[in-house]
């Protein structure tokens, strides 16, 4: 028995219009969501320098705070030495006011 082996040729047509279609959206997609991420963390990055930037200048004033009631605190104890004739004294006098401004707290006002 002989085999005979035939030559078979076929054409194949490729229609890729729906795949184009669909590759289309999906970079189109793509796009836009990074787009909206990246605006996204502009605008997270942007809140975050303003927080930064308020605790920053948060700060320098409870600084500057400190540093006037220090001054003011030294002059009130050099004053009332000179008046007193006594650092101790002085010194008593003013523990005496600071007890009375942790008890009496200044009054809001609004």
């Amino acid at each position: 028995m002989a085999l005979t082996v035939g030559e078979l040729v076929a054409y194949l047509r490729l229609n890729d219009s729906d795949f184009k279609a669909k590759t289309s959206s999906a970079t189109t997609t793509w796009t836009r969501m990074t787009s909206g991420m990246a605006q996204t963390a502009q605008t997270a990055a942007a809140a975050l320098g303003v927080t930064a930037t308020s605790a920053s200048v948060l700060t320098v004033n409870v600084a500057r705070t400190g540093l006037a009631y220090n001054g003011l605190q030294q002059n009130s104890r050099a004053a009332l030495s000179s008046i007193m004739r006594s650092a101790e004294a002085a010194n008593a006098q003013m523990d005496k006011l600071d007890e009375f401004a942790r008890r009496f707290p200044p009054r809001q006002r609004g």
